[in-house]
């Protein structure tokens, strides 16, 4: 090489590498944003089906643990005040749960020895059943992992405030029907705890108590479900661990096929649903609360079977339903159960099921 080439190679600019332009930075920045908004639904979406398949994963395990529980229980139905919750019913009556249960309709506290599950024990004080209740309430094995709501202390030993309960039971299933708590053999309760004596539209048949065969077909009648007791268009979520306590408790509701602020569904109020009246417009759509596997947030007012939930049946199989096929009738009572009138079932539910008053319920 000439010593004029190599000065020639000498004096050639350097090429000067050059960051991004503003402009280019804010076309990646907006890039990466696109994505992450055509992601994140996709990401919601696969993680409430995850929390739908662990909540019904949950279900079945209950389920399991309560057909055990029955099995060695003379085929009772766990939950009952008659059957697991019967140990505290006496003369006189005592007024603070102790034990396996945190008051006669708790299913949850009864079905944890069977399942392994740790727990404070309850020491027939106040502070020791709201331990328990607490350890219950906000246990994996009893929690849907959909259930984020809150619920406050309304009545019996206080807890604070915590996660809502997050399964219920049907109520019909759980009562001795008889004319009086003698009848029945729970001298001194009230109508709706231990017995219930066709008071009102629900009329159960002559020999039913709460016996798995009693029930009809076990693919069709449900066990437990998700739940939002006690929870109401115009009432948050609260529970009552009082020992007297009646129509179902903190665990048991009458059905989501019931309607009305005086008559309606604890559990399941679906006064929001087209068709059923609604409410103010200081109220929520208390589907909300019961109904916790949509496939996205339902606005105020939805649709019937916009909200979705798990439940499990007697059978052992678990199902996800909108709630207006969740709030089938035949499937939150007895077989041969007789309904007297619809004053206090849904419309909605009338018109889906075609009843009429007197409607008998099948296996």
């Amino acid at each position: 090489m000439t010593l004029v080439a190599a000065k020639r190679k000498e004096c050639r600019p350097r090429r000067v590498s050059r960051g991004f332009t503003l402009i280019e930075l804010l076309v990646v920045i907006s890039i990466i944003a696109l994505l992450v908004s055509l992601l994140l639904p996709a990401m919601a979406g696969a993680m409430r089906v995850a929390r739908k398949t662990t909540c019904m994963a949950t279900l079945r395990g209950l389920a399991q643990a309560s057909q055990a529980w029955s099995t060695s229980n003379e085929d009772m139905i766990v939950g009952a005040p008659s059957t697991s919750g019967a140990y505290l019913w006496g003369s006189p009556m005592p007024t603070v749960a102790y034990g396996a249960a945190v008051q006669r309709w708790d299913f949850m506290g009864p079905l944890a020895k069977d399942m392994g599950v740790e727990l404070p024990e309850g020491d027939g004080t106040n502070p020791g059943v709201a331990r328990r209740f607490n350890a219950i309430r906000t246990h994996k094995a009893f929690m849907c992992a959909s259930n984020e709501f809150l619920a406050t202390h309304f009545a019996g030993p206080n807890a604070g405030t915590n996660r809502m309960i997050s399964y219920n039971m049907g109520v019909y299933f759980l009562y001795i029907n008889a004319t009086s708590s003698a009848e029945a053999g729970f001298p001194g309760d009230g109508n709706g705890t231990s017995y219930y004596s066709g008071s009102f539209e629900t009329k159960m048949p002559g020999n039913y108590k709460p016996r798995t065969s009693l029930i009809g077909n076990p693919a069709n009648k449900v066990l437990f479900a998700d739940g939002g007791k006690y929870s109401e268009i115009d009432v948050a979520p609260d529970y009552d661990l009082s020992m007297p306590a009646t129509w179902g408790g903190a665990f048991s509701d009458r059905g989501p096929h019931f309607l009305g602020a005086t008559a309606g569904s604890r559990s399941w109020d679906r006064r929001f649903a087209p068709g059923n009246g609604g409410g103010s417009a200081a109220t929520v759509d208390a589907r909300i609360y019961g109904f916790r596997h949509s496939t996205g947030t339902p606005p105020r007012g939805a649709k019937a079977n916009s909200y979705q939930g798990n439940l499990v049946y007697f059978d052992g199989h678990a199902a996800t339903l909108g709630d207006l096929d969740f709030s089938n009738p035949y499937q939150w009572l007895p077989q041969n159960t007789v309904t007297a009138n619809l004053s206090n079932i849904a419309p909605d539910v009338v018109q889906r099921y075609g009843l009429s008053d007197g409607f008998k319920v099948g296996p």
